[in-house]
């Protein structure tokens, strides 16, 4: 199907759909499947944040780019696909954008399936849909995993541009993979994301280095939008596990950071708990030098719900926003049948302090918010408090509840009872004597920012009813803040 078939599938279903647990303040797609953030741009005065759709199915298919645009990344208009490739077996896979001479420039990497019969890319949901325990997650990572060459895939860089970023068209390839160095997948090559450092293009994919078994990012070089050559690999490290994905750059202060994610990352102490983990990489990259002196790698986000983050280019502050879901586990709104699977985080900028890393939520929130006295915590509310080692809250609904702690060992949110993903807890890596908490939950989300966001953790929960709260221990200096769909 073409972009106008797909958004007129669209509008068909869109009455149809059930949205009993769709958040308010957090974007999620009108109808189908929705991934990574793809594209994230400030251009023409407004936010254009793409990302990866499949309208015609609640799982994965043959990917497009959805669209949507937001004044302030708190309200927003779901404007439906904005990149669609028609021929079976080619798909859109994610990318980035730039701003050049007034238009909207899109790098995205062209997935090329050359059986494309073998592939289900639409229909309602599958009784096989891939779904695991933790457990079963990490076994899965230790499993041999065969090469696919040319005769089954290939992954190829594309260029596309748009006058108001509304439309693309398939575009044209800028780069060679038969050019990369031997040790590198030609076929493991995707998600490319673009920046101007001063007279040069680069692109930053993710990437495989056959020999290692390892992931790596590859960085290419263009003088123009058009043609890119290589310059240089970033990595391996034990974090990218046995593939990179989705890097994001970003200036921070007088360092370089980058956003990365891992494929199949050993689990280590309390880190890379999902199939998948999303990484901060700061440091110092010498591109003439062509190599990166690496300062931290820090897991993003210790929830089961949070994934190839990309940074919005052409804002002049470190936002960052990721896709609030992981791969293999359960999406209840797929299993139910309600129509769509996905969202986007809550907006957050990144700061550097003292050699580390925090989180917080952009303050555009804040004009949604209002004071709030009733009972329990409203669905859709931003909650603080201090939370002293002992203490717990419950937060209960009709049929299920979340706790949040803060134990010896760290603060946690326990989701065993909350009908979701992996149903387990997780922790921050830190232990707090007394810990400052943010919570923000949106009807079927929750982000927890701890320590002024130096962790984080971010889940989905699926409880029915009004949530009502239940204390234990020392929580002190509770405050909460309704949030409406409307300024208040």
């Amino acid at each position: 199907m073409n972009r106008d078939e797909l958004n007129a599938y669209i509008a068909e279903k869109e009455p149809a759909i059930v949205n009993t647990y769709r958040p308010l303040y957090h974007m999620s797609p009108r109808v189908g499947w929705m991934n990574d953030p793809n594209g994230l741009l400030f251009f023409g005065g407004k936010y254009h944040l793409y990302y990866q759709a499949n309208p015609l199915r609640t799982r994965p298919g043959q990917m497009t780019w959805g669209h949507f645009v937001s004044e302030d990344l708190i309200s927003y208009k779901d404007l439906g696909i904005a990149l669609a490739l028609p021929t079976l077996g080619e798909n859109a896979y994610s990318g980035g954008a730039i701003e050049e001479k007034g238009d909207l420039h899109i790098f995205y990497t062209l997935h090329l399936e050359k059986h494309p019969q073998n592939v289900r890319y639409d229909g309602e949901t599958l009784d096989g849909d891939e779904i695991y325990t933790e457990e079963e997650n990490e076994f899965r990572k230790t499993l041999p995993r065969e090469i696919e060459g040319k005769d089954v895939k290939e992954e190829i860089v594309y260029h596309s541009s748009s006058k108001d970023g509304s439309f693309f068209e398939k575009g044209h390839p800028v780069f060679d993979n038969d050019t990369l160095p031997p040790n590198l997948s030609q076929t493991d090559f995707r998600d490319p994301n673009p920046v101007k450092i001063g007279d040069s293009y680069y692109l930053f994919l993710g990437g495989k280095d056959l020999t290692l078994k390892q992931g790596v990012i590859i960085v290419l070089e263009g003088k123009s939008l058009d043609r890119f050559e290589y310059s240089f690999c970033i990595g391996p490290f034990y974090e990218l596990g046995d593939m990179a994905e989705c890097p994001s750059y970003r200036r921070i202060g007088d360092k370089d950071l980058l956003l990365v994610c891992g494929s199949n990352t050993p689990r280590r102490g309390n880190d890379f708990r999902n199939i998948n983990c999303s990484v901060f990489l700061l440091g110092e990259i010498d591109f003439k030098k062509k190599g990166m002196k690496v300062d931290l790698i820090k897991e993003i986000d210790k929830g089961d719900s949070f994934y190839a983050p990309q940074f919005i280019a052409g804002e002049s502050r470190p936002v960052m926003v990721g896709w609030m879901e992981m791969w293999g586990k359960r999406y209840p709104t797929s299993r139910l049948r309600h129509g769509y699977v996905g969202a986007f985080t809550i907006p957050r900028i990144i700061s550097l302090k003292d050699g580390d890393l925090f989180q917080e939520p952009i303050p555009e929130l804040l004009p949604y918010e209002k004071g709030y006295e009733g009972e329990g915590f409203p669905r859709h509310s931003d909650i603080t408090l201090t939370m002293k080692v002992g203490a717990t809250l419950a937060i209960k609904g009709d049929n299920g509840r979340l706790i949040i702690g803060n134990a010896p060992r760290g603060i946690y949110l326990d989701s065993t009872e909350s009908n979701s993903a992996y149903q387990t807890a997780r922790w921050t890596n830190r232990p707090y004597e007394e810990a400052k908490l943010r919570i923000l939950l949106d009807n079927s989300s929750i982000e927890i920012f701890v320590d002024g966001g130096r962790e984080t953790i971010t889940s989905r929960f699926y409880i029915d009813g009004p949530l009502r709260t239940a204390f234990t221990g020392e929580v002190l200096d509770v405050q909460i803040k309704e949030i409406e769909g409307r300024k208040a």
